[in-house]
């Protein structure tokens, strides 16, 4: 009968090495099913959050002959009763906020007050009716700054004048009447000392002129002196 192998007993080193091996493995094997659980899936279609479609303005239709005639005759005359003929309903509502957007705006302008453009149907035309009330503002502003301003040119100009000095034309602010002051008074000087060499202190732009009225002026003098033919 022979002898069964003896069985190899591991020391105690290598027992310890194979403990920590199958403990390395059982941790790697854990952290592979861990991470398979804890792995995104791609959604599917029923997992999807559903958007939810903004609503569309509805389309204004488009106008008959009929319904487009009523349509302008309202805005040009902006009488709504014209929209009562309009058979579809959006385009007479429309028709009607236009013609009455059109009156407070109207209405606004004609009194250069923007206070009443909040009656306008939305915020834009609201601001378009304050900027246009706004630019009349402005206008009419410069208006009466340049009114005032002639007025007081006018009210000077004719005591300079009276004066007979041209150096004093230049305290005027207004160049139109700065240059019939300069040309007053040197055209009334060439007539009353006879001597068109004044024109030649005239501004630029005035000394031809001056010199043809002076000469002018000089010449019927001439004529109206001389002694009657027999």
């Amino acid at each position: 009968m022979q002898d069964s192998p003896s069985i190899v007993q591991p020391t105690e080193k290598q027992a310890e090495s194979q403990a920590e091996s199958q403990t390395a493995a059982l941790e790697i094997t854990e952290g592979e099913q861990a991470g398979d659980a804890t792995q995104p899936t791609n959604p599917t279609a029923a997992d999807q959050p559903t958007e939810t479609p903004e609503p569309t303005p509805e389309a204004v239709p488009e106008l008959s002959e009929a319904d487009l005639a009523a349509y302008q005759g309202a805005l040009q005359l902006l009488d709504e009763s014209f929209c009562d003929k309009i058979t579809q309903d959006i385009a007479k509502q429309e028709c009607k906020t236009q013609v009455t957007d059109q009156k407070t705006l109207n209405a606004a302008l004609a009194a250069v007050d923007a206070s009443q453009c909040e009656k306008m149907s939305t915020d834009d035309k609201k601001e378009a009716c304050r900027t246009q009330v706004e630019v009349i503002t402005a206008k009419q502003t410069e208006k009466d700054e340049f009114e005032k301003e002639k007025k007081e040119n006018q009210d000077k100009v004719g005591e300079i004048i009276n004066s007979e000095d041209y150096t004093r034309c230049s305290e005027l602010t207004i160049d139109n009447l700065k240059a019939d002051c300069e040309l007053t008074i040197l055209v009334n000087k060439v007539i009353k000392d006879k001597d068109i060499s004044w024109c030649d202190k005239a501004s630029a732009e005035n000394q031809e002129q001056c010199k043809f009225m002076g000469q002018t002026a000089l010449s019927q003098d001439t004529d109206n002196s001389a002694p009657p033919m027999l």
